[in-house]
């Protein structure tokens, strides 16, 4: 199929995320990517769009945002209305994309199946409390 296809095609993005900008561990990416004395403003690598409203998820068909993951290696996956994983961990795991879930630090994501996943093996859990923790994750990755 396509998607198998896609899953074993070279990514030449290594992180990703598109999304509102509606929580602060959102705003801590945001400045991270758009810091002017950064160096990751400039890495094309690392493709970060965060926006205040639906304006930054127009022109993406849930298909160009899908082809983003299939060519990444990490995809974020910060909080969002709830606190538990969203379609876009699901995405990103079907995609073949790694999930990083980033949340503030005091914040427990509720995961289904938790007693016969091991979510660990395949998904990293950071936490952020400023975009200086911010910048330097996403460095990392």
């Amino acid at each position: 199929s396509s998607d198998l296809a896609a899953l074993s095609s070279e990514r030449d993005i290594a992180v990703v995320l598109i999304c509102t900008e509606n929580s602060q561990v959102r705003s801590f990416l945001k400045h991270a990517k758009e810091d002017p004395r950064g160096k990751l403003r400039a890495d094309a690598g690392v493709h970060l769009a965060v926006g205040n409203s639906d304006i930054v998820l127009d022109g993406f068909t849930s298909g160009q945002l899908w082809d983003l993951y299939r060519r990444s290696v990490w995809c974020l996956v910060p909080p969002g209305n709830l606190y538990d994983l969203t379609y876009r961990f699901y995405d990103a795991v079907r995609l073949g994309c790694l999930p990083v879930v980033v949340t503030p630090s005091r914040l427990v994501v509720s995961a289904p199946f938790a007693a016969h996943v091991r979510y660990e093996s395949f998904t990293h859990f950071v936490h952020v409390n400023s975009a200086a923790e911010a910048t330097a994750i996403l460095e990392k990755l």
